[in-house]
């Protein structure tokens, strides 16, 4: 490995620090709670509206403010839902290893 790969790599180690402070700093409780879910259930598959039902029930929130918080997530590449069926994006899931290893 050359200097310049050294150099890249010490780069993404920093990118994935600021990323994982951001969102454990910026993300709203709702917010963490859809990640959760998601996280807890991707094998399963599912589709927006079920997770808007099942977690209003379960946190005892308003659907409109989970989707407000659902829509949030996608804009900011977190969530993907391209296959009918809600994902982590992997950044996503860069962030949240990186976060369970501080």
């Amino acid at each position: 490995m050359d200097k310049s790969e050294k150099l890249l790599l010490k780069e993404d180690a920093i990118l994935l620090g600021t990323l994982t402070r951001i969102c454990k700093e910026r993300l709203t409780k709702k917010q963490k709670k859809i990640l959760e879910f998601l996280l807890r259930s991707e094998e399963n598959g599912i589709t927006s509206t079920s997770l808007v039902r099942i977690l209003s029930k379960e946190i005892k929130c308003s659907r409109s403010t989970l989707w407000n918080n659902l829509n949030q997530l996608k804009k900011c590449g977190l969530v993907d839902n391209s296959s009918g069926f809600l994902s982590l994006t992997g950044v996503c899931k860069i962030i949240i290893g990186g976060e369970k290893n501080e």
